[in-house]
């Protein structure tokens, strides 16, 4: 799944680097990390599990997230694009309205809110099925360390 968003995402950490907070690790361990994400570089096979190669290592991207998810995703992004759907259609309609009739001398307004779905630390969620399927890589050195930057 390597491309230009991952690309950009290894970037900006390497950018913000000083700003990374990264807890429950050693030293020794943050050192590794670190070791990783600045001499990282993409994997040859663009295709092929890993995103990028470092001595010793390796960094694969891959998206979770802390709202209820199903097979067919997070309850999160399918409520927002629902919102963004129906305030995009009320919007139309104002507009149509404010056309058709146009007020210069009332000032109308409307306001649309978007309740966020429950999010929670147990939905945040590694899917196992990837996670183990990446030890399926013949070069893969297991590191001391796993962490989400």
């Amino acid at each position: 799944m390597r491309g230009e968003r991952e690309q950009n995402c290894l970037n900006k950490v390497k950018e913000n680097w000083g700003e990374v907070s990264i807890y429950g690790l050693s030293q020794e361990d943050i050192d590794v990390v670190k070791h990783g994400v600045f001499r990282a570089v993409p994997n040859c096979e663009s295709s092929k599990f890993p995103d990028f190669i470092f001595d010793g290592g390796f960094i694969e991207h891959f998206q979770i997230t802390s709202s209820q998810t199903s097979k067919k995703g997070a309850l999160h992004q399918k409520e927002y694009a629902h919102y963004r759907e129906e305030t995009d259609k009320e919007i139309c309609k104002f507009q149509e309205e404010m056309n058709v009739h146009p007020s210069f001398d009332e000032i109308q307004e409307r306001h649309w809110c978007f309740n966020q779905p429950k999010h929670s630390y147990e939905n945040l969620v590694i899917y196992s099925s990837h996670y183990f399927s990446n030890y399926n890589w013949k070069k893969v050195v297991k590191l001391p360390v796993n962490t989400i930057l």
